[in-house]
């Protein structure tokens, strides 16, 4: 009687694993793609400082680009430029002066083109 019911678990779970394989294959993936433009390169660069460091770099659904990078470990800058490299937002610091260290900076970009950024405070 456990023999049987040991087979009759076995059976049942090959018999779901070769289910599950084949719904997956059945089903194909829906996947989007734009159209991905190549242009000139553009330097970006509004002078900026030799403590400069740790630049993330993110692009919304417009191609505007975003950046955002730490100067002196002590502060962090952000800056934004169109799909052309013209200046939207000018280097601006965003945080404030403290007893913090910024390191790291990140970015994501979400489907709203709302701009999120994190960082490691050590």
């Amino acid at each position: 009687m456990i023999q049987m019911r040991t087979n009759s678990k076995s059976v049942f779970l090959a018999t779901l694993m070769v289910f599950s394989t084949l719904t997956a294959l059945a089903i194909p993936p829906t996947v989007e793609a734009s159209e991905v433009v190549i242009t000139e390169a553009i330097q970006i660069d509004d002078g900026g400082s030799a403590s400069d460091r740790m630049a993330a770099v993110g692009a919304d659904s417009e191609g505007n680009v975003h950046v955002v990078w730490s100067r002196s470990k002590m502060h962090l800058y952000y800056s934004m430029y169109s799909a052309k490299g013209d200046v939207l937002i000018k280097a601006t610091q965003i945080t404030n002066a403290g007893v913090h260290t910024i390191e790291h900076p990140d970015m994501v970009i979400d489907d709203e083109d709302r701009v999120h950024i994190t960082w490691a405070d050590k």
